[in-house]
């Protein structure tokens, strides 16, 4: 009976809140943008059950949010050792990693996470996105097809990242109108969006300051695909098989002929 009694007063904090009620109360704290009040409830949480994966992986949300990568990074790992199986876990690790440009090891997370559900679709933008940032544009648009195909609408949890990329893409072509990274960085964010008129139009201008790029006209012929254009879209796929894309080629084969 004793024991019972020592288990239970460990298992609250000096509120009486339990492990899961901390968690509660700094996803609520998340929810305000009030990251460092809810890295604190989650702590406590940890502190209490340092066996529970999703504070971890809460707690690393918070830690992304204020830009700690490093220390988002750690949580997510503590929570894979909890749970080798965890796909959130493998997806969120694989973002931070992302965000702090560590785009070889960010695919290794994205990949198993993709291993775990292969119908998570969040997983192949990840892997999309950090395939794109290491220019290799055929397995990006792999990716980036699979990650349409499986959701086809905004589920996303960069939707914010995308929009501010968006915003400070537009501010850079403003003061550069031929800056070719703005556009990249655009067209990548739009498309993500499911802004696919915009992406079109960004492709545009990038296929005109480098038209031997196949990895712009396979894009591009995505996008229009998406909107229903789909003459349009062969006319750019047979264009990037032309440039050397075996993605594009063997699309061009089952998609227009």
């Amino acid at each position: 009976m004793a024991g019972f009694l020592v288990g239970f007063v460990l298992s609250l904090n000096c509120y009486g809140q339990t492990s899961e009620q901390l968690c509660q109360n700094g996803e609520t704290k998340m929810n305000v943008n009030n990251y460092k009040g809810a890295i604190q409830d989650f702590t406590k949480a940890i502190e209490l059950d340092s066996s529970n994966p999703k504070a971890y992986i809460d707690r690393g949300i918070a830690r992304d949010a204020i830009g700690d990568f490093k220390g988002a990074i750690s949580d997510y790992s503590k929570a894979i050792l909890n749970d080798p199986n965890n796909e959130e876990a493998y997806l969120d690790r694989g973002l931070a990693k992302n965000h702090n440009q560590n785009y070889n090891i960010a695919i290794e997370d994205f990949t198993e996470a993709i291993d775990i559900n292969i119908k998570c679709a969040k997983a192949y933008a990840g892997r999309g996105y950090a395939n794109y940032c290491l220019k290799y544009y055929e397995k990006a648009i792999s990716d980036i097809e699979s990650a349409m195909q499986i959701d086809p609408g905004n589920d996303d949890k960069n939707l914010k990242d995308y929009k501010e990329t968006i915003l400070s893409s537009s501010k850079a072509l403003e003061l550069n109108p031929k800056d070719s990274f703005a556009y990249e960085n655009r067209s990548f964010a739009r498309f993500m969006t499911k802004d696919y008129n915009g992406a079109t139009e960004d492709e545009t201008k990038l296929i005109e300051l480098n038209p031997s790029n196949s990895y712009h006209y396979s894009v591009r012929a995505i996008a229009r695909g998406a909107i229903g254009q789909r003459e349009s879209a062969c006319q750019d796929l047979k264009r990037a098989a032309e440039l050397g894309s075996n993605w594009a080629k063997d699309k061009y084969q089952i998609s227009c002929q």
